[in-house]
């Protein structure tokens, strides 16, 4: 029997596995050039209220109906919640956990599986989001009875050819009509762990705090540069200095110029010495007060945290 598998529009990597398998593989069903295939597709065990679109064949849905993560009793709609409307987009239900079931060949019946669906774009009118995907709280908190929408892959990218946004806060009330009290920023959070949560960073504040920092720094040096400076010069007049005395076994006064030296020396590190320290002192902590203290200028962000 001849092969009536059609290869005239399959690129040329196609071709070349259609002609490398074996002809028992090469039938209308082989998949190849996107034709049918042989694969176990799941049914999606179906609740009264829902619609279902769907393909024979292949194992991705569209299911409008109402929140439901899981078997017919889950989520809003098990409760009989109005308000709850859901579209759920599932491409590959329970994929993580169809090649064990389907050992026995018996027809596959699933319920939504957050875990076990390998992507899906889950949009519902009012949910408990953080809960259905198991989720930490982080900063933003844990979202119950509102409106939300969670994409779930082995990866996910967001791609913009012009720029991407992410922002919150833009209304004063929520879907429901009832107002925003918290005000919540964007959680990054790696291996859904929160524990170690920390304020990013704002980069103009932290180069202005580090400017600074470094500005009062370079003034400490100076400092202490003319620090020594001055006291070099009282020890050379101090090594250099003879002592006359007419009278022997007789201490005498030191020479003016040491006493003079001396008078110098500690009246320039009266100005330059212990008036600078403090003033570093005072600038060292307004530097802490302005850019770890205070909201406006810290250069932590009080909104955005990043583990």
């Amino acid at each position: 029997m001849a092969d009536s598998t059609n290869t005239s529009n399959l690129d040329s990597i196609s071709q070349n596995r259609l002609k490398s398998s074996s002809s028992s593989v090469r039938t209308i069903e082989s998949g190849i050039g996107n034709s049918k295939r042989t694969e176990v597709i799941p049914n999606r065990i179906q609740a009264e209220a829902e619609t279902i679109f769907g393909s024979s064949n292949s194992n991705c849905i569209i299911v409008l109906g109402n929140d439901r993560p899981g078997n017919k009793a889950s989520g809003h709609g098990g409760f009989g919640d109005t308000q709850s409307a859901t579209i759920d987009l599932v491409a590959g239900m329970t994929s993580l956990y169809l090649a064990e079931q389907n050992k026995n060949g018996k027809t596959i019946f699933v319920n939504p599986n957050h875990k076990a669906d390998a992507a899906r774009i889950y949009i519902s009118q009012m949910t408990d989001i953080d809960d259905n995907f198991e989720l930490v709280d982080g900063s933003v908190g844990n979202s119950k009875n509102k409106s939300a929408i969670a994409m779930k892959a082995d990866g996910i990218r967001i791609i913009a050819r012009d720029g991407i946004k992410l922002v919150t806060k833009t209304d004063f009330a929520n879907s429901k009509g009832v107002e925003a009290l918290q005000t919540s920023g964007i959680d990054i959070i790696a291996l859904n762990d929160d524990s170690s949560l920390q304020p990013m960073v704002l980069g103009n504040n932290l180069a202005d705090c580090l400017d600074k920092l470094m500005t009062e720094c370079d003034a400490i040096q100076s400092r202490i540069n003319n620090f020594i400076t001055e006291q070099q010069k009282f020890n050379d007049q101090v090594a250099n200095h003879v002592h006359v005395s007419r009278f022997p076994g007789k201490e005498t006064l030191p020479p003016v110029a040491v006493m003079l030296q001396n008078m110098q020396l500690t009246f320039s590190k009266l100005i330059n010495q212990d008036m600078g320290i403090y003033l570093s002192k005072t600038n060292i902590a307004s530097l802490k007060n302005n850019y770890l203290l205070n909201p406006q200028t810290s250069i932590k962000s009080r909104y955005n945290k990043v583990n």
